[in-house]
């Protein structure tokens, strides 16, 4: 029984080497990958140094490497045309001109923006304190000295 067995692996041994590959077997060589992170550095302290006030770290096994980020593009300044209303209880209306209804009336003082002007004398507006939109006759409106 004991030759059975050695014989019976040493058999298995041999298909198995000859199954891999046998004496051509060569392994396989993968190339070397690195691990590596990339952070945002954001300058929350003043432990940082101001090279790192804005930079992306690149951190790798042996090597770091700080890319400049480039510059934000500038958002542009929005202006509003804020102005009051200068008379008392004047119509706000659906559209511009008198033949629309009257969507709201609005006091003395009231601040609102105005979103466009038309030719015609009408200022399409918004109100700052509800949001409601309409339109005045712009000869209604004065500056806001505010």
């Amino acid at each position: 029984m004991r030759i059975f067995l050695t014989a019976s692996f040493l058999f298995l041994g041999l298909a198995f080497y000859e199954l891999s590959g046998g004496a051509d077997f060569e392994a396989e060589v993968r190339p070397e990958r690195s691990r590596a992170a990339i952070i945002d550095v954001t300058r929350d302290s003043a432990d940082l140094p101001d090279s790192f006030a804005s930079s992306t770290v690149l951190v790798s096994f042996d090597q770091i490497q700080v890319a400049e980020v480039a510059e934000p593009t500038p958002v542009p300044e929005v202006i509003f045309d804020i102005k009051t209303v200068a008379g008392a209880g004047v119509n706000m209306r659906t559209g511009p001109g008198t033949s629309y209804g009257i969507s709201a009336r609005l006091d003395r003082g009231t601040e609102v923006e105005v979103l466009e002007t038309l030719s015609n004398g009408w200022a399409h507006l918004r109100v700052i304190e509800t949001g409601r939109v309409g339109w005045m006759a712009a000869r209604f409106l004065d500056a806001n000295d505010a």
